[in-house]
């Protein structure tokens, strides 16, 4: 109960979230559209009034004298300039008619509109002030305007600019306006808070009925249920966007449209946000067969890849005998198994995405082949030295191992790098490349057991008896913790020289992460034995023959170290 609790909470949390969210956007996109009170000249007729059916003709054309000007005042698209008057360009005439309107409708919002002919034109008159003139140059021919739809059209919109004047003058109109908003407001808020418990709710009948499921549907021993999980969270959570998009959209245009200063911002956002939606809608419905043969492939190659999974762990523990895929390589094998599986999936799903057969997504696809072409040779030379240490096994995660003048514990075996933990206890990461082609010693791979090799040398003189010398090494490796039983220690003399004995020690260091402190601790046991048996670890150097002869009596061969003996039994017993 808890736990449902929790995700429930964290689904309320997210909803709100998103209803803030989309507030905020629409907002931002009704903010965008020009302030009720500009009356600037629009150059661009079609970008405003699109029953005008102006051609485009761009920012160059528009600079010019002879560009078609529109008349806007509190962002209503009255008429067009397409032709010069007295000499004036159109440009000139729709600045001074906006000059007009700006001193004309704060006067006269109620005086009737008219029309008088002329031969010049049409003149508009509010009240008994002219307006503006239309001539015969203004009109569009090609796109079927004629006179009387550019003067039934002018008289609408100044129409409406007087009665949205007068409510923005109406004090009782305000009020009332702002009590429509706050009701709005508060339907609003109710209708997220039912949504939101409802969005909850079916979230945990949902994971109610994943938790029942989870493990009873499977086909082939994969679970189909958890593949089809993540794909009906995403729908649930794309559903709960559009129904918080649409509602944050119908309160706020709602309440935009309320009042006067901003009815144009509500009615703008109406019609942007639903053209937007159309457009989407209309691509989305197109590719729905795309979209459906993209989850189908996505669902069948993630069944394969869990197959995959479930098959390569199998090996891995030895369920699965494979005589070509050694234990210690599985992991790699199957992540480089994964990569391809989802490369073919990328491949059979490419000519499905939207956009792909476009020549951006083809010149993004060209600038990425040649980024990758012309930055990938010192990955892939990695890439490949780390593939054949991963194949030759050469060494893996947690081995001791060696090359040139630095040795450390491995940490991990990347595809470009590898980790190394060095005595010192620093990290040292090396390029795959340079261990490669260097020479390595892993005194983790001995026959017959765990953890890792450890091996020390020491030169006695020959007045010392050898057998005294392999026992008291022994001795000091029974008294150093973390040196293995078995095996056990072995001590060989690897050479003679001309004035000592050099005896090899090795052992089996039981945690390879601790060699380097049980190194230490052999040597200084080994000085303690031999400092305690009397015997010197210093080589001697000669250089005149002694005044005596320089060997060991046989009766001497077998000295024994019974008192060392007895010490270690009683440190032992401590």
């Amino acid at each position: 109960m808890r736990q449902r609790n929790i995700s429930s909470s964290s689904a309320g949390e997210g909803a709100m979230k998103k209803n803030l969210l989309c507030i905020l956007i629409l907002a931002g996109i009704a903010m965008g559209f020009p302030k009720i009170s500009d009356c600037s000249v629009q150059k661009d007729p079609m970008s405003v009034m699109p029953p005008m059916n102006l051609p485009s003709s761009g920012g160059q054309a528009s600079e010019s004298e002879s560009a078609p000007a529109i008349i806007m005042f509190n962002n209503h698209a009255i008429a067009v300039f397409r032709g010069k008057l007295f000499g004036y360009s159109p440009s000139a005439r729709a600045e001074y008619t906006n000059q007009r309107l700006n001193r004309i409708i704060s006067n006269n919002y109620k005086k009737e509109i008219t029309t008088k002919e002329l031969p010049e034109g049409t003149v508009v008159f509010i009240g008994e002030e002219p307006a503006f003139t239309i001539t015969k140059d203004d009109l569009a021919p090609a796109f079927g305007e004629d006179k009387k739809t550019v003067i039934d059209r002018a008289i609408k919109s100044l129409t409406i600019i007087q009665k949205e004047v007068a409510e923005s003058k109406d004090i009782k109109y305000l009020f009332l306006a702002a009590g429509y908003c706050i009701v709005a407001t508060l339907v609003f808020v109710f209708i997220l808070f039912i949504f939101n418990r409802i969005y909850g709710f079916l979230m945990r009948r949902f994971e109610a009925i994943e938790a029942r499921f989870a493990e009873k549907i499977k086909i082939v021993g994969i679970n189909i249920f958890q593949q089809i999980v993540p794909i009906t969270r995403w729908i649930f959570r794309l559903a709960s966007w559009i129904v918080v998009l649409v509602t944050t959209h119908l309160w706020l245009t709602f309440c935009l449209r309320q009042f006067p200063q901003t009815r144009t911002w509500g009615e703008s956002l109406g019609g942007y946000l639903m053209g937007i939606l159309n457009q989407f809608g209309a691509g989305f419905l197109a590719a729905i067969p795309d979209f459906f043969a993209i989850a189908i492939i996505i669902l069948v190659f993630r069944i394969l890849s869990q197959w995959l999974d479930s098959f390569f762990s199998n090996v891995e523990t030895g369920r699965v005998g494979l005589s070509w895929l050694h234990p210690e390589v599985v992991r790699p094998t199957s992540r480089i198994a994964r990569g391809v599986l989802w490369v073919f999936a990328f491949i059979m799903a490419y000519p499905y995405l939207p956009g792909s057969g476009t020549e951006a997504f083809k010149g993004v696809s060209v600038l990425v082949g040649v980024i990758l072409s012309l930055g990938s040779t010192s990955v892939v030379n990695q890439a490949a030295a780390g593939m054949v240490l991963m194949y030759s096994r050469a060494f893996r995660a947690g081995d001791f191992i060696k090359f040139g003048d630095m040795e450390g514990l491995v940490l991990s075996l990347g595809v470009l790098s590898t980790k190394l933990r060095t005595a010192s206890r620093e990290e040292v990461t090396i390029p795959n490349a340079v261990l490669s082609n260097a020479t390595l010693k892993n005194y983790s791979r001995f026959d017959g057991g765990t953890g890792a090799i450890l091996a020390t040398s020491i030169t006695i003189g020959y007045s010392t008896p050898w057998r005294k010398v392999h026992e008291l090494l022994l001795l000091a490796a029974r008294k150093t913790p973390g040196l293995a039983k078995k095996p056990e220690p072995i001590v060989r003399q690897r050479s003679l020289s001309d004035f000592y004995v050099e005896y090899l020690f090795s052992a089996i260091v039981e945690n390879p992460k601790a060699r380097s402190t049980v190194l230490s601790n052999l040597h200084a046991n080994i000085q303690d034995v031999f400092n305690e048996s009397g015997e010197q670890i210093m080589s001697p150097h000669y250089v005149a023959d002694p005044p005596e002869k320089v060997w060991v009596p046989k009766e001497k061969w077998f000295e024994a170290i019974a008192g060392l003996e007895g010490k270690d039994s009683e440190s032992g017993k401590k």
